[in-house]
Order: structure tokens, then C-alpha cells, then sequence
């Protein structure tokens, strides 16, 4: 936990010059002063403060507030779209309810709301109210129902021992369209009316999705929260020999009995994965990217172009395919959006309504197809953050193969 007794370290450990047990340090024109004399904070005369609360020594979490808003000028946040303490009334008995930082937009409109708690290894107010969010919404849901506008909330805490270390839980505030209208879902964040209905939105539609990365890392710009490319470098080493058994437990889960065939998709799954990071490692394609910014249709048919890539590339062999893509370029001198519309549904119930290479059940209908998906996204989830293509991986494979061959695959040897 950041406190005053470690505070002096906090702020050198920032780059923080101390003039007579005054602390500055100037970012981007923004001057940030802290008053040890006074025992004040001292923001930029740029950000709007409604609310001096967290101006002072008083709690503990005013640091964690000060620290924040150090990162968000560090990032290139402009202060003149920085607030602190903004105040609303929040449901039926007009209590007030304070933010610790609203961020807005260039067009002065609400992008994020951020809420800053502390924490240590004895009290964390941060777990505590994480775990209130995941019950009710908490603080960061009643504050959205007052600015709908928001894109992004965020609960967020820092502590400082040997370094100073951040962590935060980012949730997108507006909807995915074509997710909902993919799984027929009536819960939408802009049909919700107030806290309660948009916490039933994020549980139930979006199914308490959150993201521990996308605002302050060095790959992230200001005002681009989430907009992480996945690359090759940020991949981990596969070294779980577990992989296997988490494989068999999904297969049992979902009641998929012909192993044989599990096993001949897993591996046009690999197939996938490596063509991906041998010719992708700037814009890695393979994985499923969340219930707010993808859909299973789209996830399966980057799936099926990687697939097509791969067998041309590994194996010489032609595979038939239209991706959207095709589809997009073929009719964008026609403007026929209607008939667009109409082809694209025809082919889609083509592509993904019926058996494919990535079938681990068998798929007829949209209702099957949602049901296969669901196991195809778990397996992809598996290993989408992991390295197929170091050496270091090849024992791991190895034996992978071995395993299934012991568990009664019926492959030869020659196929791993």
C-alpha cells in the first residue's frame, strides 16, 4: 500500500524533484506538486476537481488517485479532459455518488470512469470491491448508469514495496451488435435503464467479461483502450504437460465421445496455429477475442483462412473457401446492400451450418453450430496464448501425441 511513510520513495521511484520538501515534476507541460509541508496534492490547474476529498494526506487512497492520474499524463491523457471527485445522484434516494476520475474524450464526451482502491497482502479494498462488481456492479455500475456515454470502466489499485506495481480490471461499456443478434440475446447495455439492469447485461449477456491489460501498457495508446494487437513476442512458452488432460475434460464436459475425430480437428487446429505465428507474428489471427469484440462466426472463419493458408503452405493442397472478406470485396462496387445481406446469411449457413474442419460435433443447423462453437472457442482458448512453433515445444508435442495414442487413439504415428 502506498502510504505517507513510504511516499518520499514512491515519488523519487516516479522522478519526482524535491525542493523543500516540495515534490514536482512537470509531464507534458502538466505539474503535478506534492506539499509535504501542507500535506496537499497538488494537480494541474488544468484538470477539473469538484471535490478537494482526495487532495490531501487524509487516506491512503488519495495516493492511489494521485499515482493514477500520474500514469494517465505518463500514457499522453490531456488534462483538460481529466476530473476528479465528479458527483451524481445515484438511484431512487438521491444519495451522491463520487467518482475518483472521469476521463473524456477529445470531444469533451465520457470515455472512462475509473475507480481507485488500495490494497496489501492483509486488507485489499480492491478484492473487496472486485468482488462486490461481480455480485452487484458495485460503485463503477451506479456511476455508469448516470453517464451511458461511457465507453470504458475500470477499477484500478497500485502498491509500492521494492517497486511501485499496478493492476487493473477493465470492462467495455457498450455493446457488441453482432455478438447479440449471433446468440439472440435481448440484454443490451443500451436498452438498459439503470445500474441494475446494466450489471444483468454485463453477467448475463456478456458473461462478467473484464480484460487485466488494455489501458497503460507501452503497445497501448491514449484513448485506444483495448486496442491490443496480439503478437508472436507477447506469447508464452508452453511447458504444461497438463494440456492434454484439460483437453480430455472439455471433450467430457460437452459429451463429445468420438476421440477420433476430436483428434483429427485438434490438429487442424495446430495447423492453424502454426501458419499463424510463422506468418501472422505482428497480427496474430488465432484465438477468440471476447464476447465484446468477437463473435464465434467470425473466430471460425479466421479459423477456416488460416486453415486454407496452411494446407497450401505445409501441404500443397487447395482448399475451397469465401471468407467475408471476398464476399465484401465482390460487392462493393454493386451497392446492393440488401442482396449483400441475403448472400452473406446464404453462405454462412454454408460455411458454418454444416460439418466442417472444425466439427467436433455434428453441425446442421445454427443451433448446432453455436453448440460446436462453443467447444472449438474452449480449445482455442487453450492454447492461444501459447508457443506451437520454439523447439522448446517440440517434446511437449511429442508427448501430447504419445498420450493420445495411449488413451486409444486409433492414428498411426505417422500422422503426429
Amino acid at each position: 500500500m502506498i502510504t505517507k511513510d513510504n511516499l518520499k520513495q514512491v515519488l523519487e521511484n516516479l522522478g519526482f524533484k524535491n525542493k523543500n520538501e516540495n515534490y514536482v515534476k512537470t509531464i507534458n507541460n502538466y505539474t503535478l506538486l506534492i506539499d509535504y509541508k501542507n500535506q496537499s496534492i497538488n494537480y494541474p490547474k488544468e484538470i477539473k476537481i469538484h471535490d478537494k476529498t482526495t487532495s490531501n494526506f487524509s487516506h491512503p487512497e488519495n495516493f492511489v488517485v494521485f499515482e493514477c492520474v500520474h500514469r494517465l499524463l505518463e500514457k499522453g491523457y490531456k488534462a483538460e479532459y481529466l476530473e476528479l471527485e465528479p458527483k451524481w445522484n445515484l438511484g431512487r434516494d438521491k444519495k451522491g455518488g463520487k467518482a475518483d476520475i472521469l476521463v473524456k474524450d477529445n470531444e469533451n464526451n465520457p470515455y472512462l470512469i475509473i475507480e481507485c482502491k488500495t490494497t496489501d497482502s492483509k486488507n485489499s479494498e480492491f478484492i473487496k470491491e472486485w468482488n462486490r462488481m461481480q455480485e452487484d456492479g458495485g460503485q463503477l455500475f451506479s456511476y455508469f448508469q448516470q453517464e451511458k456515454g461511457v465507453k470504458y470502466l475500470c477499477l484500478y489499485t497500485s502498491d509500492f514495496s521494492d517497486k511501485l506495481e499496478y493492476k487493473n480490471y477493465i470492462i467495455q461499456a457498450y455493446d457488441n451488435e453482432e455478438y447479440l443478434k449471433e446468440k439472440e440475446l435481448q440484454n443490451s447495455y443500451k436498452k438498459s435503464n439503470n445500474n441494475i439492469e446494466l450489471f444483468k447485461t454485463w453477467k448475463e449477456s456478456y458473461e462478467l467479461q473484464y480484460f487485466k491489460q488494455g489501458i497503460f501498457e507501452e503497445n497501448v495508446n491514449a484513448y485506444k483502450i483495448l486496442e491490443i494487437t496480439p503478437t508472436f513476442d507477447n506469447l508464452k512458452e508452453l511447458k504444461e504437460e497438463g494440456k492434454y488432460h484439460e483437453f480430455a475434460k472439455i471433450l467430457r464436459k460437452h459429451n463429445i465421445s468420438g476421440k477420433e475425430n476430436a483428434f483429427d480437428k485438434l490438429v487442424n487446429i495446430f495447423l492453424c496455429k502454426i501458419y499463424d505465428e510463422t506468418f501472422n507474428k505482428n497480427n496474430l489471427k488465432f484465438g477468440y477475442f471476447g464476447v465484446m469484440a468477437d463473435t464465434y462466426a467470425n473466430m471460425q472463419d479466421r479459423l477456416m483462412w488460416l486453415y486454407k493458408e496452411a494446407m497450401k503452405e505445409f501441404l500443397g493442397e487447395k482448399i475451397t473457401f469465401v471468407s467475408n472478406e471476398d464476399i465484401e470485396k465482390d460487392f462493393k462496387q454493386l451497392k446492393i446492400k440488401t442482396l449483400k445481406e441475403v448472400m452473406q446469411n446464404y453462405i454462412k449457413e454454408l460455411k458454418f451450418y454444416s460439418n466442417n474442419d472444425f466439427a467436433f460435433l455434428e453441425v446442421h443447423n445454427k443451433e448446432l453450430f453455436l453448440k460446436n462453437a462453443l467447444v472449438l472457442k474452449e480449445i482455442v482458448e487453450l492454447f492461444a496464448n501459447y508457443k506451437l512453433t520454439q523447439n522448446s515445444t517440440n517434446q511437449f508435442l511429442g508427448n501430447l501425441f504419445e498420450l493420445f495414442l495411449q488413451k486409444g487413439m486409433k492414428q498411426d504415428e505417422g500422422q503426429f
